[in-house]
């Protein structure tokens, strides 16, 4: 990847990937993890967590939807879209703090939302 050399070129040396619409980023990090690629050390959400992709329905449900982020792609963060209404937000903020992972939300022009999810306590809050 030309572009982490550039990055460690420019010094660099640490980068954070908010969120992928591929898991080809988990590879690069672990090729450099692993000293088989140059670039800087990198953390990544990878695919975002959104309504479309898992229809949230219970907290369990979403403990095994973020799963998938904990133990497979080893991410200590995730990116949280749209995934439902209060409830459904607060399922995966308490699911996250049980699995030790950062979710962070998309934002948007709703101010009350944002607040809710800021009070809900997620820390991470961008746009």
């Amino acid at each position: 990847m030309w572009s982490y050399a550039a990055n460690l070129a420019y010094g660099v040396t640490t980068s954070r990937d908010p969120q992928t619409g591929t898991t080809d980023v988990l590879t690069y990090f672990d090729l450099v993890k692993t000293g088989e690629m140059l670039g800087p050390r990198a953390y990544s959400t990878d695919p975002g967590l959104e309504s479309w992709a898992y229809y949230l329905k219970s907290l369990d449900h979403t403990r095994n939807a973020l799963k998938k982020y904990s133990e497979y792609y080893n991410t200590n963060t995730i990116k949280m879209y749209n995934v439902g209404n209060r409830k459904h937000k607060q399922w995966v903020i308490q699911a996250s703090k049980e699995q030790k992972l950062m979710p962070t939300t998309e934002g948007s022009l709703d101010i009350k939302k944002n607040l809710s999810e800021i009070l809900d306590g997620y820390p991470g809050h961008e746009h």
